[in-house]
C-alpha cells in the first residue's frame, strides 16, 4: 500500500546523512602465518596435494577466487621460467610468473591428478571428487578448512 501523504517525510528521512564510521585496518597475514598455514596441510592425502597446490597458487599469483576456479590444465605453462596464465573480470589475461617451489609442487600435482591430460588444455586443474570444476564455494570451503 503506497501513501503518497508521505512522500515528503520520507524525503526528509533520506536525506538525513549517515553517520561517518572510522576505517579499520586491514588485517593480513605474516609470512610467519602463511607459513604455518602451508605447513598445516596434510600432504600425504590426495586432496591435501590439491588443497597445498591450491592455496600456494593464490599466494604466489595474487588471483582471485574465480580466477583459480577458471584455471584449466593449459594455463599453467611448465617450461621455465613458470607461468600462469589468469583470466580475470572482463575477460582480461595477465601472465604471472611464479616461483621454482610453486611450479615444481604444481608439476607434482599434475603428475598425480591430471596423468594422461597433460596434452588436453581444456581439463580443469582443480576438480573435486565428483570430477567437476571446482566453485568458488568449494574452494571456500578447503581455504576455511
Amino acid at each position: 500500500m503506497q501513501t503518497p501523504d508521505y512522500i515528503y517525510q520520507c524525503q526528509q528521512i533520506r536525506s538525513i546523512p549517515r553517520k561517518k564510521e572510522s576505517e579499520r585496518p586491514l588485517e593480513y597475514l605474516t609470512i610467519k602465518g602463511v607459513k604455518a598455514i602451508l605447513d598445516a596441510v596434510d600432504t600425504l592425502s590426495r586432496d591435501g596435494l590439491r588443497d597445498l597446490v591450491l592455496m600456494s597458487l593464490m599466494y604466489d599469483s595474487a588471483a582471485r577466487v574465480q580466477e583459480i576456479a577458471d584455471l584449466c590444465v593449459g594455463d599453467f605453462r611448465q617450461e621455465k621460467p613458470s607461468t600462469l596464465r589468469l583470466t580475470g573480470k572482463g575477460n582480461k589475461t595477465r601472465i604471472i610468473p611464479l616461483m621454482d617451489k610453486t611450479a615444481k609442487l604444481v608439476k607434482e600435482y599434475l603428475n598425480v591428478y591430471h596423468t594422461g591430460y597433460k596434452q588436453e588444455h581444456w581439463i580443469p586443474l582443480f576438480y573435486n571428487r565428483s570430477k567437476k570444476k571446482l566453485t568458488r564455494a568449494g574452494i571456500s570451503y578447503i581455504l576455511n578448512k
